[in-house]
């Protein structure tokens, strides 16, 4: 129990007769990278924002270390200082320079004094190579260099888990590459996160674990991902009435539908050559770690 995180039991949330999450379940370990996939529309930021405590769910329970968070007496500022949040839209302070964005939090929320704060921001800046931009303001810098400010700022504050909203969502093609380079050297370092993002090759290549969300619908499998993300690069996953459906870029054949009429009775513990896509038997042999999925 001592690597358990965070557990998310029951968790719904409704905005007025709008249920946009029902009945999620799912738990976080030291360590884990877990991407978080689906459609526009079906909750993934408003999972992460109950999360971080910036909506409050409807029902059920959030547990950190064991202890439940969604109560009136938690500190709410507190709480987020070990579970940290990099937004979409950067969140940085416009009137800041980048190095007092990345120290506010410290002195504010974490009470350390100016010059401790000062180091602790300059370390996670040189890490993410915004060193060279301290005193430069937001609207100075690229999104690209915006978003790696965020991250910096979060890492400052020494949380156990981050959450990441869609990060690369606001930026340009060509910047998308050096945040995703950044969140990868933090995996690898075992920084524990939780990761909205519609990049699934990133998804692919660092995840432990995936949330597939659909509609907020409660409705849950695990399967190893060795088939789905190994065999093929995964374009689209979701799902439509009762059909499943994957569409694929293999290395023979260019792009194929799979589709699976019945999700419930798809085979999700198995390995079948009936619903293997077609793939090189390099792509099949190519050793990738396997890791664990709920649909939703």
């Amino acid at each position: 129990m001592d690597d358990m995180i965070l557990e998310i039991r029951h968790l719904s949330k409704s905005f007025g007769s709008h249920e946009v999450l029902r009945d999620i379940d799912f738990t976080v370990k030291k360590g884990d990278v877990t991407s978080i996939i689906g459609a526009s529309g079906s909750g993934k930021s408003t999972l992460l924002r109950c999360i971080n405590l910036l909506e409050t769910p409807t029902s059920g329970e959030i547990l950190y270390r064991g202890q439940n968070v969604t109560g009136p007496k938690v500190n709410a500022p507190q709480y987020r200082s070990h579970v940290g949040m990099v937004f979409q839209s950067f969140n940085l302070f416009n009137n800041m320079t980048v190095l007092e964005n990345c120290m506010v939090g410290q002195i504010k929320v974490l009470k350390k004094d100016k010059e401790t704060a000062r180091k602790r921001a300059m370390e996670y800046l040189e890490k993410v190579g915004m060193a060279p931009y301290i005193q430069a303001k937001p609207r100075q810098i690229s999104g690209g260099q915006k978003q790696r400010v965020a991250i910096a700022r979060a890492l400052a504050m020494d949380p156990e888990v981050l959450l990441f909203d869609e990060p690369t969502s606001a930026l340009d093609p060509e910047m998308v590459g050096e945040v995703l380079s950044v969140m990868q050297d933090l995996a690898q370092e075992g920084m524990t996160m939780l990761v909205v993002t519609h990049e699934m090759a990133f998804a692919r290549d660092v995840s432990s674990h995936v949330v597939y969300m659909n509609q907020g619908l409660s409705r849950s499998r695990r399967l190893c991902l060795r088939e789905l993300f190994c065999l093929c690069c995964v374009h689209h996953l979701f799902l439509w009435k009762n059909q499943f459906r994957i569409a694929t870029s293999c290395a023979y054949g260019g792009i194929r539908p799979c589709t699976f009429t019945d999700f419930r009775n798809w085979p999700w513990w198995t390995t079948r050559e009936s619903w293997r896509p077609r793939c090189s038997p390099a792509a099949a042999t190519c050793g990738a770690p396997s890791a664990t999925t709920h649909c939703w």
